[in-house]
């Protein structure tokens, strides 16, 4: 591989392409928000690989968001085509907590300017990706 990395993937850009948070008049302290992730896995033409991510709460929360990211990342090596294994193994163990770590450091400075303790998201252990939507170009 080209950097001795298990993965032979360059990350490209990070864009935050749509933020939208909803705020109760009051937020307990020590509020824990659960939130679930919505991924997408596009394969935009060889050698891009693109992700998406999009942060969700409940509804019935004091305070609400929907957040989302696109990674963009490239092929680096001497691969020829996609290899859907590798992809996927690639985005479940280093893309996803990539993307999670600009979402929750947003997250994380937004809220701590909205006069509340800032909201710390817990990275999930694992990314359940059983419901990925998965594109490619044809």
């Amino acid at each position: 591989m080209a950097n001795g990395s298990k993965y032979p993937f360059a990350q490209l850009d990070i864009f935050i392409i749509s933020l939208s948070i909803h705020r109760e008049q009051s937020v307990p302290a020590g509020v824990e928000i659960p939130v679930t992730a919505e991924i997408k896995i596009a394969e935009p033409g060889f050698p891009h690989l693109q992700v998406n991510m999009k942060l969700l709460t409940p509804p019935d929360k004091p305070i609400r968001f929907s957040i989302e990211a696109v990674g963009q990342f490239d092929y680096i090596g001497n691969q020829k085509g996609y290899d859907k294994e590798l992809n996927q193994e690639f985005v479940k163990e280093k893309a996803l907590h990539i993307l999670w770590t600009y979402l929750a450091q947003l997250v994380k400075l937004i809220t701590s300017q909205m006069g509340m303790n800032p909201l710390t998201l817990r990275v999930p252990l694992e990314f359940g990706l059983g419901e990925e939507i998965r594109e490619s170009k044809s």
